[in-house]
């Protein structure tokens, strides 16, 4: 939940507050289980560039092991949020020729066998790149990631997820169109959810059956939830 609560909060412009708990997750769970979580370091590179720390993230992501820009690699990046979370920083410190080089490790594509936590860290990331936040007018590689994501079984609960730290960041629009993608993924089903918890918290009076007829009202008691701040927590 540390983890989860960083995203959100650096989503929010709450840098400091974000740093203090992936640090602390980080540190807990080297403590529990005598290893560092790489998804948590990774998931602190990507605080750190919301925080202004650039040179920081590139320290960090050496020690992970993640090749330089200019070193020989054979194949696709394994690692491709680490090359944009890499690429973001030295394009803050004015090292553009770098910077390109790790977003075109980025562009290469995602590996098929990235876990539902990883898939959803790299999803909110390419969602808060996009153009003004909003994901539906995002770079190539946030609507590849978007298309290999609806193809998992999970998706649903993923873009759930990152409807979730949009709605803590108070992006509405792009909250809305990230449980348009977990509908539209799950079908009547994630509708009827949906609907159910909507009829729960107070702002929707139509007919829970899941139908296309009820997507409409289901639509706008769902921007009227996420206006309001009435709970979408936890994930479905």
């Amino acid at each position: 939940m540390l983890r989860l609560r960083a995203l959100a909060l650096a989503g929010a412009g709450q840098e400091a507050a974000a740093l203090r708990d992936i640090d602390e997750a980080v540190s807990i769970w080297r403590t529990l289980y005598g290893f560092t979580n790489q998804l948590y370091l990774e998931t602190r590179g990507w605080v750190k560039l919301k925080a202004g720390k650039p040179q920081q993230v590139i320290d960090d992501l050496q020690a992970l092991g993640l090749p330089g820009p200019n070193d020989a690699q054979t194949g696709k990046s394994g690692h491709p949020l680490r090359h944009y979370m890499r690429g973001h920083a030295y394009r803050e410190l004015g090292k553009s020729i770098l910077a390109e080089k790790d977003f075109g490790k980025t562009m290469e594509g995602v590996p098929d066998d990235l876990e539902y936590a990883s898939m959803w860290v790299i999803g909110v990331r390419e969602a808060f790149a996009a153009a003004g936040g909003n994901p539906a007018d995002g770079t190539a590689v946030g609507q590849r990631l978007l298309e290999k994501t609806r193809r998992l079984e999970n998706a649903p609960r993923i873009f759930h997820a990152i409807a979730l730290v949009f709605a803590n960041a108070s992006q509405t629009e792009a909250a809305l169109h990230m449980i348009d993608a977990s509908i539209q993924a799950g079908g009547r089903e994630r509708l009827l959810k949906y609907q159910a918890r909507l009829k729960r918290e107070g702002v929707y009076d139509g007919p829970v059956t899941g139908g296309p007829a009820t997507f409409g009202e289901t639509g706008t008691a769902l921007r009227r939830c996420l206006t309001e701040g009435c709970s979408l927590s936890p994930p479905l």
